[in-house]
């Protein structure tokens, strides 16, 4: 396996934990690094409507619901069988486009990045539940806290990824 082709899948599993912890975290901080390219260079392919403006401010207000949503009471847990999916759906999404920007298989990338998404709501699930409760600590640190992981995370694994102005043909 390429350097390349590891630093794709590298960054397609961390994206897709971070939809785990964050549902829409992952899907705007892809969305905007998008945006970031030359549009006219996307042309005609899938990353084009994910990288479009209003799509991504639009990921971004959903991103900032969430992180305010999960600070309520009476909100599902993560791992509850409809979060969990959606969550699997946003994993998906991320590691298919990631894919398709590193030059790999879209589907070897929405079944990794679904899987990272899966894997991460269980860690960031337990890992809460364990910090509150093992430090007594009130669960509003501990939130902000993995809403900080959540996207400075996102930010750093973005960073180097390729745009869609770099990859050969699209």
């Amino acid at each position: 396996m390429s350097t390349a082709t590891q630093q794709t899948f590298a960054r397609i599993l961390g994206l897709g934990a971070i939809c785990g912890l964050r549902t829409m975290s992952g899907p705007a901080l892809l969305s905007d690094h998008l945006r970031r390219g030359q549009p006219r260079q996307r042309g005609r392919t899938p990353l084009r409507w994910l990288g479009a403006p209003g799509v991504a401010a639009l990921l971004k207000v959903l991103a900032a619901g969430e992180l305010l949503a999960d600070k309520l009471p009476g909100v599902p847990a993560r791992i509850a069988p409809p979060a969990l999916a959606g969550r699997a759906a946003s994993g998906a999404l991320v590691g298919a486009a990631l894919a398709a920007l590193g030059g790999q298989s879209r589907v070897a990338g929405a079944i990794a990045g679904g899987v990272a998404a899966v894997a991460g709501a269980f860690a960031g699930y337990h890992a809460r539940r364990a910090l509150t409760q093992r430090l007594g600590a009130p669960d509003l640190p501990i939130a902000l806290l993995e809403d900080a992981i959540a996207v400075v995370g996102g930010l750093g694994l973005l960073r180097s990824a390729p745009r869609p102005a770099a990859v050969a043909g699209g």
